[in-house]
Formats: C-alpha cells, sequence, structure tokens
C-alpha cells in the first residue's frame, strides 16, 4: 500500500476541529517563545494554556 493511500485510508471517518487564528493566537498567549514546545517539518508547535471549547 503506497504512503499516500495508507493516509487516506487512516483519515477516512476523522472529524479534525477547526479553531480560528484568534483563537490559537490567545491560547498560546500569542506564540510565546515560553509556550513553544519544539519544531516539526509543518512549524511550530505551542503548547495551550487554556482550554479550548471543540
Amino acid at each position: 500500500m503506497a504512503f499516500s493511500e495508507l493516509g487516506e485510508s487512516l483519515s477516512e471517518g476523522m472529524e479534525l476541529p477547526f479553531f480560528r487564528f484568534s483563537t490559537v493566537s490567545k491560547a498560546t498567549n500569542f506564540f510565546s517563545p515560553d509556550n513553544k514546545i519544539g519544531e516539526g517539518g509543518f512549524g511550530s508547535v505551542y503548547k495551550v494554556c487554556q482550554h479550548l471549547d471543540v
């Protein structure tokens, strides 16, 4: 099975939440360096400082 086929089969039936930029910005304390926990192939990773209602 090709990687793209595997990705498609894994994502079938999954519902991912979408958040407004303003919500994510506030939840990360405006992308504070103190909340940055790493970097990956898709960019920086930040921890969230408050509960987000989904």
